[in-house]
């Protein structure tokens, strides 16, 4: 019983790491291109930094659930 309820924790282990990665690199990803663009468009470090955080904001983390489900 002791390794049925260790695989089943594992296995939860595994689904939240992936989902907690997916979000990361997008956070990561729409940060990283908003401050490039904002700093290309001619925006202070502190600008091009507000639309960094605006663009982890505006994520839609239902899309990105829905895509680590998909992927398996």
């Amino acid at each position: 019983m002791t390794n049925n309820i260790m695989n089943v924790e594992n296995a939860v282990h595994k689904e939240l790491w992936l989902l907690a990665t997916a979000v990361r690199d997008r956070c990561f990803s729409a940060a990283l291109t908003a401050y490039k663009d904002a700093s290309i468009d001619g925006l202070c470090h502190d600008g091009a930094r507000e639309c960094a955080l605006e663009a982890m904001r505006a994520i839609d983390l239902e899309t990105v659930v829905s895509n680590v489900i998909a992927e398996k």
